[in-house]
């Protein structure tokens, strides 16, 4: 993962740190390579992995159809 960059949960900050540039974001995609960090950055990090599998008309009705739970 030299030259991208990726984010992760706090702790791990550091050793992320060894292998490619980290940011404290809570979701970060470089290269075609999805990172995301806390619990809450998952939404997001399934969301562009139904993108990347089925398009993105699909993963619009995805988050349209779960955008309701999350209040």
């Amino acid at each position: 993962m030299s030259g991208k960059t990726a984010t992760t949960y706090p702790t791990a900050l550091e050793s992320l740190g060894t292998y490619c540039k980290v940011v404290r974001e809570p979701f970060v995609e470089c290269g075609g390579i999805a990172t995301g960090a806390r619990c809450l950055s998952g939404d997001k990090l399934a969301l562009w992995i139904i993108e990347k599998l089925a398009g993105k008309d699909i993963s619009e009705k995805v988050f349209e159809t779960v955008r309701p739970l999350d209040t």
